[in-house]
Formats: structure tokens, C-alpha cells, sequence
């Protein structure tokens, strides 16, 4: 122990520890920028786990029909669009005006929109029916976008295709509260401060 903290050892542990230091430094500033400033525009697409219509306890009298059709296998997921930014996201950001589209791998049967939702704002894709197509619509930062999605078989969302311009768009299937989001916070900066004060005790001591 002795030969390790004197001489040579004991540089070559100053070193180790200061750059062991500075990375957990560098990690902490980099997760707390990410925080506390989100991307100057940015969609989030809250897509949660589906739940089957037919749910009932085991009664099997019960059905479901969308337009006189009986579905076998229903399911019913509440998606919100958010605009994670700090921006606001306007229509003429949608190249050509193409909406953002994710494959949901389950036929879409309805897509149900309140009255605050605007008109087709969310649909099915023509093309193809298990594509849920979003937008293009003004996003204001901070907007929060709820409408209801019925599938014929359990929906689970896959790929993602986006021509908004300079925005980044991700899937989520659950949603932090804000209370985790400044524990995150916390904790990020703490681990940022810890990290420079390490380094720079270990140079002192060196």
C-alpha cells in the first residue's frame, strides 16, 4: 500500500482517479444539459400499452362491432402527441405536407377525436391499413394531443417515419412525472459537481 501511494504508484493512481473523475463529470453535464434544455423543437409520440374491449371478466355473451362489423380481437390505446420543445412546430415544417406515420402491425378500425382534436388531425393510412398517420398540424410548445386509437388485434408500435423538418420525433410507451424529471435533474447535476470537485482534488493532491 505504501509502494502504490508514493513515487510512480502513486501518479498513476492520481491520474486514474482524475479521469475516472472527469468522465462521470462529463456524463453528469451532458444527462443535465439534456434536461434542463430540451431540443429547440421536438415531437413525442405517447403510445402506452393497448387494452383489449373484451376484458369483461370472462363473459362470453359479450361483443364488439364498429360499423356493423364484429371485431374479434379489439383493443383500444390513447396516444398523445406532444411538442417537446421549445419551439412551436408549424405546418409548413411537414415536407410537402407528409404527416408522420407509425405502424402500429394491427389493422386500425377508428381513430376517435374529441372536439378539441383538429379535424383528421390523426387517421388511418390509405395505403396501408395499420399505419396511423398524425399531422401535419400546428404544434404549440407544450401542446398535449389525446385521441383514441381501436384496433382489430393487439397494437404495438413499430416503425417510425417523419418528414418534419429540424425535429426530432420519438416513440414513447410511458411518460415520467415531472417530480422524476427534476429528481433526474438533481441528481445529474450532483453527479456533474461531484465529478469536476474529484478532479480537482486529485490534481491538487498530485
Amino acid at each position: 500500500m505504501k509502494n502504490l501511494l508514493d513515487g510512480i504508484g502513486f501518479n498513476a493512481v492520481t491520474i486514474v482517479v482524475a479521469f475516472s473523475a472527469l468522465a462521470v463529470s462529463a456524463f453528469g453535464v451532458y444527462y443535465a444539459r439534456k434536461a434542463l434544455f430540451p431540443p429547440s423543437r421536438g415531437i413525442t409520440l405517447l403510445i402506452p400499452r393497448a387494452n383489449s374491449l373484451l376484458n369483461s371478466g370472462g363473459l362470453s355473451d359479450v361483443s364488439v362491432s364498429y360499423a356493423g362489423v364484429q371485431l374479434k380481437r379489439p383493443y383500444v390505446t390513447e396516444v398523445v402527441v406532444m411538442n417537446t420543445g421549445r419551439h412551436a412546430i408549424g405546418s409548413d415544417l411537414f415536407d410537402r405536407k407528409r404527416p408522420i406515420e407509425v405502424d402500429l402491425h394491427a389493422s386500425i378500425v377508428a381513430v376517435a377525436q374529441t372536439d378539441s382534436v383538429p379535424a383528421e388531425f390523426a387517421r388511418a393510412s390509405s395505403d396501408a391499413d395499420s399505419v396511423l398517420q398524425i399531422g401535419p398540424e400546428l404544434l404549440q410548445p407544450g401542446c398535449r394531443i389525446r385521441f383514441h386509437v381501436v384496433t382489430e388485434g393487439e397494437p404495438h408500435a413499430g416503425d417510425l417515419r417523419h418528414y418534419v423538418s429540424g425535429a426530432s420525433v420519438i416513440i414513447k410507451t410511458e411518460l415520467r412525472s415531472q417530480r422524476d424529471d427534476r429528481v433526474a435533474q438533481i441528481v445529474s447535476t450532483t453527479g456533474a459537481l461531484t465529478g469536476a470537485i474529484s478532479a480537482l482534488l486529485a490534481l491538487l493532491i498530485k
